[in-house]
């Protein structure tokens, strides 16, 4: 009896990548073992990968039985988390510590983005939790569309030690702007 071509059997290979490498795109090499052999392939990673995300790279799979064609390569991509990037769908957070002082006053702020720092304008009367958009700066979509948003997340850091004139300082200012600020909540 005569074999029939068969298609050859497809590879997983699993690859770790930073968050910055995820979300820019990178180049990787993976050692690919086939049944007549191994081989070292540099593999392009799309920008904006997820964790879990598979990577075709069609033809690089096992060779083919009797003429058949090879199989794929798949590379499924792991994602380490990052120190303050985290990522929502394909936009990208970062919590941004401000001083009271800036909440209040206002104050431009230099803030990281993926691509490096940009400067972003805080309002005066910010509040804490409040969240300001930089477009653009976030992840691509899927097959290169284009880049969603980074959303920066205001928590205002109080000084954790205060010496007596910063108490009468502070005391003041209650006492000259008074504000209740959970009047009306409950």
């Amino acid at each position: 009896g005569r074999r029939m071509a068969q298609r050859g059997v497809d590879i997983e290979y699993t690859i770790e990548l930073d968050f910055i490498s995820a979300a820019k795109g990178t180049e990787v090499k993976i050692p690919v073992v086939r049944a007549t052999g191994s081989e070292s392939l540099t593999v392009k990673i799309p920008p904006g990968v997820k964790d879990g995300s598979r990577v075709r790279v069609g033809g690089k799979g096992d060779t083919g039985i009797e003429g058949g064609p090879p199989g794929d390569l798949y590379i499924i991509t792991r994602i380490r988390q990052h120190r303050y990037f985290r990522r929502a769908g394909n936009d990208i957070y970062v919590d941004v510590p401000i001083t009271v002082q800036e909440a209040m006053l206002g104050a431009a702020v230099d803030v990281p983005t993926v691509d490096g720092f940009t400067t972003i304008k805080i309002h005066p009367g910010t509040q804490g939790g409040q969240k300001l958009r930089i477009k653009g700066k976030g992840l691509y979509g899927a097959h290169g569309t284009a880049r969603s948003d980074e959303y920066v997340v205001l928590n205002i850091a109080v000084p954790q030690k205060l010496d007596e004139r910063s108490k009468t300082l502070v005391e003041e200012l209650g006492r000259i702007n008074p504000y209740e600020p959970r009047k009306g909540l409950w």
